[in-house]
């Protein structure tokens, strides 16, 4: 069964940080629907590409979130914050996705956003 998580507005203010390849960022789950990628962000600009040699669709669906944030980001890194609704965005947005976003999460003690909010 896919896993279910529950959000839980005591870690709203809490950092969560991700580093997958070159990406790095702090980021905060604000809200049920509302994740913020904090100003200087590095996203990885190495998209991923399926064995046929198309484009993966985490690379096509990153790089449109890219476009729909482009005045947020200058040289692959972001100079703005930039909001998403969830975290399979904030990992397609940062690093193309193509691994669970809910164990690349982690907070300063190094739990993942999935054990933290997890509902079995």
């Amino acid at each position: 069964a896919k896993a279910r998580h529950r959000f839980n507005k005591d870690l709203a203010d809490t950092p969560f940080s991700v580093q997958r390849g070159t990406a790095q960022a702090t980021v905060y789950w604000r809200k049920a629907k509302e994740m913020e990628i904090e100003p200087g962000a590095q996203l990885d600009m190495v998209p991923q590409i399926n064995k046929d040699g198309s484009e993966a669709y985490g690379t096509k669906f990153g790089d449109k979130l890219r476009q729909d944030h482009a005045t947020a980001i200058k040289d692959g890194r972001t100079t703005d914050s930039v909001l998403l609704r969830s975290v399979n965005e904030v990992g397609s947005f940062l690093y193309y996705g193509g691994t669970n976003s809910w164990l690349e999460l982690k907070d300063a003690q190094g739990r993942t956003l999935d054990e933290l909010t997890r509902v079995d």
